[in-house]
């Protein structure tokens, strides 16, 4: 059968994902569990993973951490689901900052689980895989137009990449550039 997506679990309350990652399996998923931080971005350097699910107390790198290096360090970004115990609204709000796609409150909720995976997997294979270089190439246009400008949009996760953008944009460019 076709495989349906892979999903990283990184969590150190083993039973609970044990039972969540059997239940992936046995849907068709691909699920692979690490314990800490540092053992979950060592996946993600070795294979590619849809979607990872981490908690924000992780051993060895925490939550917030971990995003903020798959953000930057891993191409094509997966999904990121961040689950915590407790709702504090800042800390969510820093993890969304943080490019975290969504967050689950503990006692968690298997099947809220379970769809926010599904949808994650729908939006990672939605997404254009990054083409490299990482900007396309200009293309030669003999006609200006009367009033350039450039637009960027950009979500979740955009900071850094616009950081690279203007890293390696020559300033000062003959065109306002507005990002929203």
């Amino acid at each position: 059968s076709m495989e349906k997506g892979r999903i990283l679990i990184a969590e150190d309350d083993i039973f609970s994902f044990g039972v969540f990652k059997n239940y992936l399996v046995q849907s068709g998923y691909q699920a692979k569990n690490v314990k800490n931080g540092r053992e979950a971005l060592d996946a993600l350097r070795n294979e590619t993973y849809d979607v990872v699910v981490f908690d924000l107390e992780l051993p060895s790198i925490n939550g917030m951490d971990l995003a903020s290096r798959i953000r930057t360090e891993i191409f094509p970004h997966p999904t990121l689901i961040l689950t915590m115990s407790g709702k504090r609204k800042e800390i969510e709000n820093q993890a969304l900052d943080q490019g975290i796609n969504q967050v689950i409150f503990k006692p968690i909720d298997l099947r809220q689980l379970y769809n926010a995976v599904v949808n994650g997997i729908k939006k990672t294979s939605s997404q254009q895989t990054i083409i490299s270089p990482l900007f396309p190439t200009k293309k030669k246009t003999s006609v200006t137009p009367p009033f350039p400008i450039v637009v960027i949009a950009a979500s979740t996760g955009g900071p850094q990449v616009l950081e690279k953008f203007l890293k390696y944009t020559k300033l000062p460019v003959k065109a306002p550039i507005v990002i929203v």
